[in-house]
């Protein structure tokens, strides 16, 4: 079977320091290409917020220092749904993640991954039967809502593992019919972690450490694969742990070749500066600042080095040939 593209992010929630709310701001303004609304309200005891209506992004954040630093230690909040994170190509998703990490010291408190599964090898229902059978482990309980219309027609089929809140543990496991829930435009049984905490700051530094595409699909994969696991349970009660069901072992090697949804765009030049703009130049005033001019102009020079892909190539290419420009710099 080839990549399939069935891999996505689909929450993510923390917080970060208070002094870069102006510059996060226009750093999303630069990903979902439209400013957002100001507002004198917000939530969880924020009192102004920025909001991008469409599709949900909000950044939270104290009307002065004084209050951010009493109420809130300092920190503002995002807040990035999935309708926001799928509008993203592959590479901005991951750029934008790691971006957050590392320029605008972020601490996640909630990320949501998931996996569908095209084949819908097995139902919420099914699954339901074999953890009432005890076969699963990593949560405590689990439980089981099938919705129906007046009819008596199935209308919503979704299985949870776990607990959210204070009582969760950081984890928490839905597996719903996508199908029914979408009208059927997306005819998959999806299989959703969401972690809180501690464990989505790990989570989302685990995927910040990613070099490649294929890695953080690798991350995603073996998170969702590893938040639970059904294994056959004997008569006395304990878990044979070599014998995990023969159904999850082919899930959790689907995971293996699975890819995100996000699709992968061709960039532009222009693109490109918007982005090295918003993102990256907080970065480089912070390097000027810090090394001095001998320094600055040696590591500015460095770029010469630095290798591009092929599709980085084309971008060139095709930006040199919009403008006129000969092809003279190697590449």
């Amino acid at each position: 079977m080839g990549l399939q593209k069935t891999l996505s992010v689909d929450w993510l929630q923390g917080t970060f320091p208070h002094d870069r709310v102006d510059s996060l701001v226009d750093l999303l303004k630069v990903l979902l290409g439209e400013d957002g609304e100001r507002m004198e309200h917000g939530q969880y005891r924020y009192n102004r917020s920025v909001s991008w209506v469409g599709c949900g992004v909000r950044v939270l954040f104290d009307n002065d220092d004084a209050r951010a630093r009493d109420i809130h230690g300092g920190r503002a909040a995002v807040v990035l749904p999935g309708g926001a994170l799928g509008g993203l190509d592959a590479v901005a998703l991951q750029s934008m993640l790691k971006t957050l990490v590392s320029d605008y010291w972020f601490k996640a408190t909630r990320v949501d991954l998931a996996w569908d599964d095209y084949t819908r090898r097995i139902t919420p229902s099914d699954v339901c039967v074999e953890a009432d059978k005890g076969n699963y482990s990593r949560f405590r309980s689990h439980r089981h809502i099938l919705e129906r219309s007046r009819g008596g027609e199935v209308t919503g089929d979704t299985v949870y593992f776990g607990a959210r809140g204070k009582n969760g543990g950081g984890r928490f496991l839905r597996c719903y019919d996508k199908g029914l829930e979408s009208d059927g435009r997306i005819n998959a049984i999806r299989w959703e972690c969401e972690f809180s905490k501690e464990k989505a700051a790990q989570v989302v530094f685990a995927l910040y450490q990613t070099e490649s595409l294929e890695e953080f699909c690798a991350v995603i994969g073996a998170y969702v694969g590893g938040c639970v696991d059904f294994v056959e349970r004997r008569t006395e009660g304990k878990l044979r742990g070599a014998e995990r069901l023969e159904w999850w072992q082919g899930i959790v090697d689907s995971l293996g070749e699975s890819r995100l949804r996000n699709e992968r765009r061709v960039r532009s030049v222009e693109g490109t500066r918007k982005w090295v703009r918003a993102a990256v130049f907080p970065s480089l005033k912070v390097l000027r600042e810090a090394l001095g001019s001998v320094e600055w102009e040696e590591f500015l020079l460095d770029v010469k080095h630095v290798a591009i892909r092929g599709y980085q190539k084309a971008m060139v290419s095709d930006y040199r040939a919009r403008r006129g420009v000969a092809e003279h710099v190697s590449l």
